[in-house]
């Protein structure tokens, strides 16, 4: 039987047969397979709990937001209705979060939810993905990532794309070009700095 490999694993085989260009060859990949698939009218329209997306993305709030993403690429954990019954969707955004956490994190969630085969369980309950962020809060108590647990108003999604399992290892190597307010680099830093502080 295969064993189909971790995101780790994938990032590492990755990084190793990248070369220097990796970056940009990863850019140019994620830009032909997820940004001109944004604009087919075949997308799918309702986003599955526990999987990742990107998206376009126009948020509400923007002009009193430090920064946004206007392609967020989400892990997605729940769906609700706010009081004013509008439907929206919760997730870590993964842009934000600096390479070895964005790994680290894919990597507890794909052993958290996947076996060998790298199938996903079945009939996962909602309650089980709470469960699984108050897990990954427990065991990685020393990185935080809720500064990047994002929600967004549905009616403002446009055209999502699913990132498959097989892909998964890609993403550290993905480097978002469409927040706006703050530089990638400043996101990182004041994340490295409130680590530094702890």
């Amino acid at each position: 039987m295969n064993i189909i490999k971790s995101p780790r694993d994938r990032y590492l085989s990755e990084v190793k047969g990248g070369g220097l260009n990796i970056v940009s060859k990863q850019a140019k990949y994620f830009k032909d397979k997820y940004l001109k698939e944004t604009y087919a009218t075949n997308s799918i329209r309702e986003l599955k709990i526990g999987q990742i997306y990107t998206y376009r993305y126009d948020p509400k709030y923007k002009d009193v937001l430090d920064y946004y993403d206007t392609n967020p690429l989400t892990l997605v954990y729940n769906a609700w209705y706010s009081k004013s019954g509008t439907f929206l969707y919760t997730g870590i955004n993964l842009h934000f979060l600096p390479v070895e956490v964005k790994l680290q994190v894919i990597e507890l969630y794909w052993k958290y939810f996947y076996r060998f085969g790298g199938t996903k369980l079945a009939k996962v309950l909602p309650y089980t993905y709470s469960k699984f962020f108050k897990t990954i809060l427990k065991q990685m108590n020393k990185i935080d990532y809720v500064f990047a647990i994002r929600t967004y108003i549905v009616d403002r999604i446009t055209t999502p794309i699913e990132v498959p399992e097989t892909d998964w290892g890609k993403i550290p190597l993905w480097k978002p070009t469409f927040i706006n307010g703050k530089t990638l680099d400043d996101i990182y830093n004041e994340y490295y700095t409130k680590q530094n502080r702890k």
